[in-house]
């Protein structure tokens, strides 16, 4: 009998966010290798929180969230992803 293994990420990783720039969606891929709470918060230049796209306990495995920035002025943002102990913060700019 064949069995599926499912392999689940060892650790915390993001990859850089894409298309970058940017107009008007963005995608960015990370890994969760424990059940833990992320939030992946939009930031202006100036560290305002211009959009939450993730708040709550996720399960170990591969996600991919997009923000759609369509109501958003051209600029430079940065996603911040915390979860646990690993932070990681992405420039991003969006062109219209």
């Amino acid at each position: 009998k064949l069995q599926e293994k499912i392999s689940l990420p060892e650790h915390y990783s993001i990859d850089l966010p894409y298309p970058n720039p940017f107009n008007p969606m963005v995608n960015m891929e990370f890994t969760i290798p424990a059940e833990n709470h992320v939030k992946i918060i939009v930031y202006d230049l100036q560290g305002r929180v211009v959009d939450k796209l993730i708040d709550n306990t996720m399960q170990p495995g591969f996600y991919k969230v997009e923000w759609n920035a369509e109501n958003f002025a051209s600029g430079i943002y940065f996603m911040h992803l915390s979860s646990g102990e690993f932070v990681s913060t992405q420039k991003i700019t969006l062109l219209k």
